[in-house]
């Protein structure tokens, strides 16, 4: 029978020293490293608690890029600082120890200089000229996680190093617990990442409630766009500015809100001093032009740099410490109003696309909000025009009615033996009354025709100077008994158009020039200009300020008091309908108190 075994062989008491206290060593840098929560600090519990514990020279540890094709350094100790400047980044290049130690996924053991040398000599060749030990040794440990390198330990040691077996087995040891916090760190920032995010989301969502809430409840828009704009500080930014689009391709800030209140002030001075140029290729500009939402995750200097007017503008943006910013267009149907910016200017938070959803989600809302207040105030508006234009049209209307029934009563009651003279100047009367009526009710009639759209023209050859002279002579009574003088100027133009229609349009103008003329001269001028005709009422009354003379072609609008002078508002708006239905054009040039020149011409 075999004879049974012996003891295990005795271990030399120094070894077995060494071992227990590399034991201690080794429990310790664990016990430490169960604490650590985040990359930074394993490896600086690795590298600096390590290096000492291990009693070596210095030590270093990077850990791979996001791409996997770098190493970044994260930690390092007592290393030359010109050293340190050459491995921030290192590409994974098997000519590197402690690359070629994560690409094979062993360690690399060098016991001296010249067996670095020997084996990497591009890379001590590097090295040569910078402060080492007289001479040294290297150990790379690459730190495995689930089979793949996640990063590397280097650990130089003054002095040649055998590097035997249980100082292998023991530094390798060092490695695997600094792969486990690796693993510890990792899920704890995933966990935060997480907790972060959905913090983030729940904080985006209560904001965009709230907003909502408060753009529902005022017709106030620029005012609610203020509340909301403050609503945004802290929680979703610390600067937050809303922005307007104007008629001229630019925008007018009409809220900003800061955390720091005494920042907003000079927001605006920057802005009165740097006014944005409205043709920028980024920011507020750029939205507003293209409808496009801009995401800035981070803020480099040199966009900064790019966007200054002059270093004043410059110190100032940089003083600002912007960090990270979005920009989005706030829209309506496809057409932009204004634009939301928010800034963030703390170090512990950058914006995401998620964040950029929700803001275009809140440019939405904020669109509909402007929307529905103009729409409001326009309804509010045309209400109002239509009020005040039912009370004129009554009072328009109550005038010759009145006149008319005087009139019929007058001769009802005539007695006999009255002058026929004067019978039959009621009978003029009461018939100019009754034309007057005539016309306010076709105006009236007009007006609904144009606005449901079914104006129709009966086309025929037309004498534009005949129509102007048929018009001119029925009015010509009505002229002089205001004392208003009429020159004709008429050219034949002969033209297919609707012949009542025209009729209007000369009617209407030419009755215009004589209500605001106060009697001075009249001129109507007909001629051909090419392929088109044009009439040109001429009058010397009271002319219109420029301001007004855009919207006196719109409907119930008038340039004067309806107190002053008679009509509805709806003759010039009617005349432009009509024109514009013969593909023609109608525009006026006058000064106040120069008279006024109208202008009709029409494609023959």
């Amino acid at each position: 029978m075999p004879s049974p075994p012996g003891p295990p062989p005795a271990v030399p008491e120094r070894r077995l020293a060494l071992l227990l206290e590399r034991t201690a060593r080794l429990h310790r840098l664990t016990a430490h490293l169960s604490t650590a929560m985040s990359l930074e600090d394993v490896a600086a519990i690795v590298v600096d608690e390590g290096t000492d514990a291990l009693a070596a020279h210095s030590g270093a540890l990077w850990r791979i890029s996001e791409t996997g094709h770098e190493l970044e350094l994260v930690r390092s100790l007592r290393y030359p600082p010109e050293a340190i400047a050459r491995v921030q980044r290192l590409a994974i290049d098997p000519r590197v120890p402690i690359a070629d130690a994560v690409l094979r996924g062993k360690p690399v053991w060098l016991s001296s200089r010249a067996d670095y040398a020997a084996r990497y000599a591009e890379s001590a060749s590097r090295t040569e000229a910078l402060t080492q030990p007289l001479d040294y040794s290297v150990a790379a440990l690459p730190i495995m996680l689930e089979g793949l390198p996640a990063g590397v330990i280097a650990l130089t040691f003054a002095g040649e190093r055998p590097f035997d077996a249980d100082e292998r087995s023991f530094l390798s040891f060092v490695a695997l617990h600094c792969a486990q916090g690796f693993e510890r760190a990792r899920l704890y920032e995933a966990e935060s990442r997480a907790r972060r995010r959905a913090e983030a989301a729940q904080q985006r969502a209560a904001f965009l409630a709230k907003a909502s809430a408060l753009l529902g409840t005022s017709l106030d828009y620029e005012e609610t766009l203020r509340t909301v704009a403050s609503l945004a500080v802290p929680g979703i930014g610390d600067w937050c500015v809303v922005e307007l689009a104007d008629d001229h391709g630019g925008s007018r800030q009409v809220a900003v809100a800061h955390v720091e209140p005494e920042k907003i002030e000079l927001a605006y001075d920057v802005r009165r001093r740097y006014p944005p140029d409205p043709n920028g290729r980024s920011g507020v500009p750029n939205v507003l032009r293209t409808g496009e939402s801009e995401l800035y995750e981070e803020i480099p200097d040199e966009l900064l740099v790019r966007g200054a007017v002059d270093e004043e503008h410059l110190r100032i943006s940089r003083e600002l410490g912007l960090r990270s910013a979005m920009c989005v267009a706030i829209k309506d149907r496809g057409t932009v109003l204004g634009a939301i910016t928010f800034i963030l200017a703390r170090d512990d938070r950058r914006y995401t696309r998620d964040d950029l959803l929700m803001a275009e989600q809140l440019a939405e809302r904020m669109g509909a909000a402007i929307a529905n207040a103009l729409l409001y105030r326009s309804a509010r508006e045309a209400i109002r025009a239509r009020d005040d234009f039912m009370l004129v049209a009554g009072h328009e209307l109550r005038t010759p009615i009145a006149a008319i029934s005087l009139l019929h009563e007058s001769l009802i009651a005539v007695k006999d033996g009255t002058p026929l003279e004067k019978i039959r100047e009621r009978g003029e009367k009461l018939r100019s009354q009754t034309t007057r009526l005539a016309r306010l009710v076709e105006e009236l009639l007009d007006v609904s025709r144009l606005s449901a759209g079914r104006l129709s023209l009966d086309r025929d050859q037309v004498d534009l100077a005949q129509v102007v002279r048929d018009v001119t002579d029925r009015m010509r009574e009505e002229l002089e008994r205001s004392r208003t003088p009429l020159s004709l100027s008429l050219e034949p133009v002969d033209g297919e158009w609707d012949r009542s229609r025209l009729d209007q349009i000369v009617t209407n103008l030419v009755g215009n020039a004589g209500k605001y003329g106060k009697g001075a001269p009249i001129d109507v001028v007909v001629s051909r200009r090419g392929p088109r005709a044009e009439l040109r009422v001429i009058d010397r009354g009271i002319g219109i300020a420029i301001d007004d003379q855009p919207r006196i072609f719109e409907r119930f609008e008038r340039a004067v008091s309806s107190r002053h002078f008679s009509g509805l508002g709806l003759g010039l708006w009617i005349t432009r309908q009509l024109v514009e239905a013969h593909g023609g054009t109608i525009h006026v040039d006058s000064r106040p108190g120069e008279g006024a020149t109208f202008t009709v011409t029409l494609p023959i």
